[in-house]
């Protein structure tokens, strides 16, 4: 999924050509591995030809180091150099795959917050080579995520380990690049430190450093007694603090970054000890009698009341705004015919979900930038956003359908929805960009728990009804 982009993009880019080849060298190792167990030295062979295949074709090269950004590194320095650090980053991410959508939500992470960098330091090719990445894993995490239907093998992560590294070493150690090279740490986030206080604990054992045990992050988490979910959810926390770390302090000096990157890391390995009390505090307040009010009728009062305040939104933010755009009154009339279409086709429920989905983007769109000057609107809506994210969360933690829980996925899925704007929108010219992701993040989360009844679902088209004619009548009116 992600070398299809890449090679119809730049099929004559040497960097990218060499990517494509590494890529089939740890598919079939991956494949090797994963049907016959291969020994590690073989397997690490593999691994060295790949990466350089990379630095030789390629010409991805670490030409600086930290604390030494003016003196430029000379060949039979900056080639093994470049060949351990992509080495690691692929032993690094290809080791943290040991639960299902826990390699893969990481790298979304990371590469994300590459992107964003490749985009504010005009880098077009990491930009593209992180989105092409980005997509692949994002399709194939939506089956990798727990209980697995896919399983991403050595080949996929060693893959998005290579590419990691690749991208890492062009934003933080080229000629052009304007961050210190100490930010590589932050992007490599948690797999990399992962790996290496495993690595060092080894050694310190007087074991081999690739002898197998369970000393990684995510199995002494598990060890604690926390579900699966709770574990990937809790790396995903840990990597996001360390890849948005990284982000904060992209200019300043390599020494602050890796005092801070030491900092961090000790902190997030501390903290593993902590998730013991975690798991204990959710056992004690899954006794039988919080089972008791977990019952049908108090989540039924949640989805009624949080039915009430969408519909109220969705009437309300057309009457009381003005925008007078025929876009608008497009998006009114296609709301209308969803609707009526939906009338017809009673099997195909996605009409009526679509329809309710681009009512809820009109109403935040009206709201953001259509809003009444000098009023307490701004309070209003934040009073809105406030209350339904609380009857969301009650609703999740009363409501009895199996058809509404969030997954490591859907923690992913917001994360990125609301932090990723909120960096990328001031780059853009659009400080406002990340607060209506948040606000449609919130919006459509709230109509998918209120949907999972029938009978909410028929009042809540009838409130998009009434909110698409209200839009389309106060359109046609300015």
């Amino acid at each position: 999924g992600a070398l299809i982009p890449l090679f119809a993009t730049f099929a004559s880019n040497y960097a990218l050509l060499s990517i494509l080849f590494a890529a089939l060298i740890l598919a079939l190792a991956g494949a090797w591995d994963d049907r016959s167990d291969l020994d590690y030295k073989i397997k690490f062979a593999l691994q060295i030809a790949a990466a350089g295949i990379i630095i030789h074709w390629g010409g991805t090269e670490i030409t600086r180091l930290p604390f030494f950004d003016q003196t430029p590194l000379p060949g039979w320095v900056s080639k093994p150099l470049t060949l351990f650090v992509l080495l690691a980053s692929t032993n690094a991410v290809n080791l943290s795959d040991g639960l299902d959508g826990l390699a893969g939500g990481m790298a979304i992470l990371a590469f994300g917050v590459v992107a964003i960098l490749a985009i504010e330091s005009g880098q077009p090719t990491e930009l593209l080579m992180a989105m092409a990445v980005i997509g692949g894993i994002g399709g194939f995490l939506r089956y990798n995520n727990y209980p697995a239907q896919l399983f991403m093998g050595d080949a996929g992560s060693q893959f998005i380990g290579l590419c990691l590294g690749v991208v890492v070493i062009q934003l933080t150690f080229g000629d052009a690049t304007p961050y210190c090279p100490a930010l590589a740490l932050f992007l490599l986030g948690l797999p990399l430190l992962d790996t290496g206080q495993v690595m060092l604990r080894r050694i310190s054992q007087g074991r081999s450093p690739f002898h197998a045990d369970r000393q990684h992050l995510h199995h002494r988490l598990l060890d604690t007694g926390l579900d699966h979910y709770e574990v990937v959810t809790l790396m995903y926390i840990g990597q996001g603090v360390m890849v948005f770390t990284g982000f904060l302090v992209r200019y300043q000096h390599d020494l602050i970054n890796l005092l801070i990157y030491t900092t961090t890391g000790l902190a997030l390995i501390a903290t593993v000890r902590l998730p013991g009390m975690v798991a204990i505090r959710q056992r004690l307040i899954t006794i039988k009698p919080v089972e008791l009010v977990r019952n049908h009728s108090l989540s039924g009062w949640i989805r009624r009341v949080l039915l009430l305040i969408l519909g109220s939104y969705f009437i309300f933010i057309p009457i009381f705004t003005r925008d007078g755009t025929v876009e608008l009154l497009a998006v009114a009339i296609i709301g209308l015919i969803l609707l009526l279409g939906g009338c017809f086709w009673t099997n195909h429920d996605w009409i009526g979900r679509l329809a309710i989905y681009l009512c809820g983007s009109a109403v935040v769109y009206l709201a953001q930038n259509s809003a009444p000057p000098g009023t307490l609107f701004p309070a209003i809506d934040s009073a809105f956003y406030a209350v339904v994210v609380m009857l969301v969360l009650a609703g999740l933690r009363y409501t009895r359908q199996k058809e509404f829980e969030l997954s490591p996925f859907d923690f992913l899925i917001i994360s990125c929805a609301l932090a990723v704007p909120m960096i990328a929108g001031p780059l853009f010219g659009n400080p406002k960009l990340g607060q209506a992701i948040a606000n449609l993040v919130v919006i459509y989360y709230a109509v998918e728990f209120v949907i999972t009844s029938a009978r909410s679902k028929r009042v809540l088209l009838g409130w998009a009804a009434l909110s698409f004619i209200a839009l389309a009548t106060q359109q046609l009116a300015v």
